[in-house]
């Protein structure tokens, strides 16, 4: 069982001002949602990192490269770990474009007032 992250996080110089952690089953949408995110806050200062690839591919290679097998967990309860966390911010992505994009805008503006509370240099939203 896998459970998929993916981060947003501002690049800078400096250590990242904002982290987004994305947690969700295969195929949920997280991808097509971090990168919605990524286009509106512009590439120049935000970077998408995915963790679990390199994570299983480091799993894979350090214990038992030689006798492991791959496959895909398409259960329900491939989100078994996120049982017991507490969200910030949930996003519901069933292909409705409008609720999508309702969801975006009230996380870009949480990402915005944060970013305003904590620095002058306030994130420039497209």
């Amino acid at each position: 069982m896998w459970n998929t992250f993916h981060a947003v996080t501002t690049m800078t110089p400096t250590p990242p001002r904002i982290i987004l952690l994305f947690s969700g089953k295969r195929k949920s949408g997280k991808d097509y949602v971090t990168d919605l995110i990524q286009k509106r806050l512009t590439a120049e200062i935000c970077c998408i990192l995915r963790l679990s690839a390199p994570l299983k591919q480091q799993y894979a290679k350090v214990q038992y490269s030689i006798q492991l097998l791959t496959c895909v967990d398409d259960a329900e309860s491939e989100c078994g770990l996120d049982e017991g966390v507490k969200f910030d911010w949930i996003i519901r992505n069933d292909g409705a474009d409008d609720v999508l994009e309702e969801q975006l805008e009230g996380l870009l503006a949480l990402i915005k007032a944060r970013e305003d509370s904590n620095t002058q240099n306030s994130i420039k939203l497209d």
